[in-house]
């Protein structure tokens, strides 16, 4: 349908007209990492039950972690 994905004229074509699209992207994903960071700090780790939707209890027995007690993360295979 479009050979080469070109739609247009190519001749036409400039990197230039990219560069406010890209800088708002850019702007964006900066944001984004600084309300991740202000939410979670460093050290702070989110709610699990938010995280994931597996048994409470496989969970808590995997953050436990398996010198304490617990279980392995390699329990978690795929399919759950």
């Amino acid at each position: 349908m479009f050979p080469q994905g070109v739609l247009g004229k190519p001749s036409l074509a400039d990197p230039d007209k990219a560069v406010p699209s890209v800088e708002k992207f850019m702007d964006y994903m900066v944001q984004l990492h600084n309300d991740i960071l202000e939410r979670f700090p460093a050290g702070k780790v989110p709610p699990i039950e938010q995280m994931t939707q597996r048994d409470p209890k496989l969970v808590a027995e995997i953050l436990k972690g398996p010198t304490n007690g617990g279980k392995h993360l390699y329990v978690l295979g795929f399919p759950p």
